[in-house]
């Protein structure tokens, strides 16, 4: 919907940032929400539902006053080669690449978020690690806000080299993790390394997200771009089902080092798909640009 009404109103180039603005706002309340719910129920036991109703009531007048210009005479910029009745080779690869991705930073943050606490478990009582944990997490929401501030940055200068770097990322975040694991004689050092990588997970998940979106609504028309979506989420899904029902079969044999392993062989298989990807669209690129021209 987003898309269509900028194309609309010919600012179609200002999708990623507007999106990132959302996410931004998106997850400063959400940040907001975590530290304060606690407050508001010792008030009030009912008042954070409460508000939750309120909030919920103002998005459905809210949503009332939206409009889906879907069919208009307005002609988008074309960067990328539109394909009509398939899914192009481009969309193949984003969809696998969505799902290696997000299956790999669903397992890996609940996993490494598991480790983290197990870990700090082994060094200190129950009540220190609650509260070292909760200071991690609150962390990790802020670093989810610096990652979407900083986004809307680095695409407008990476351009399509955006997501070999978000992937290249989550592997690191996942060497990071294990690397944090074989620290034994110095728990800050170790603590920290591990809660670098567990901040990388959750600063590239936002971004990438945008990034495929933005490539899947410039790659397919806009009658098919619903289905499109579809296939994204449903691989996504998939993704998250099969290895999650692995690595649950797979903790009950196994240490959790071994499905963080595993989940790094997942996110160096994205990366080689997103390479692929960057050269698919570089390409169709090229081949949009010597169309103009030739016309030209």
């Amino acid at each position: 919907m987003l898309k269509n009404n900028l194309i609309y109103v010919g600012r179609e180039s200002e999708y990623v940032h507007i999106r990132n603005q959302s996410n931004i706002a998106y997850a400063v309340i959400t940040a907001v929400i975590a530290f304060g719910s606690g407050f508001l129920f010792n008030i009030n036991a009912y008042l954070p539902m409460v508000l939750n109703i309120l909030l919920c009531a103002g998005c459905f007048f809210m949503s009332l006053t939206m409009k889906d210009i879907t069919k208009n005479n307005k002609i988008p910029t074309i960067e990328i080669k539109q394909t009509h009745g398939k899914i192009s080779m481009i969309a193949y690869v984003a969809i696998l690449s969505y799902a290696f991705f997000y299956t790999a930073v669903s397992i890996g943050q609940s996993n490494s978020k598991l480790f983290i606490q197990y870990q700090l478990g082994t060094y200190f009582d129950a009540a220190k690690t609650a509260s070292y944990f909760s200071i991690i997490i609150l962390m990790s929401r802020i670093a989810r806000i610096v990652s979407n501030v900083l986004f809307d940055r680095l695409y407008r200068k990476l351009k399509d080299k955006i997501n070999i770097a978000l992937t290249a990322s989550l592997v690191f975040a996942f060497v990071l993790i294990i690397v944090g694991d074989f620290i034994e004689n110095n728990i800050i050092l170790k603590i920290g390394i591990m809660s670098c990588g567990f901040f990388m997970i959750l600063a590239v998940r936002d971004p990438f997200k945008i990034y495929i979106q933005d490539l899947m609504l410039k790659v397919t028309s806009p009658e098919e771009q619903q289905a499109i979506f579809a296939h994204l989420e449903l691989a996504r899904k998939i993704g998250q089902t099969l290895l999650g029902f692995v690595v649950s079969a797979t903790l009950l044999k196994v240490s959790m080092i071994w499905v963080i392993l595993g989940v790094t062989v997942i996110s160096l298989m994205t990366l080689k798909t997103t390479v692929r990807l960057f050269e698919l669209v570089k390409r169709s690129r090229q081949v949009v640009k010597q169309e103009k021209e030739a016309v030209v």
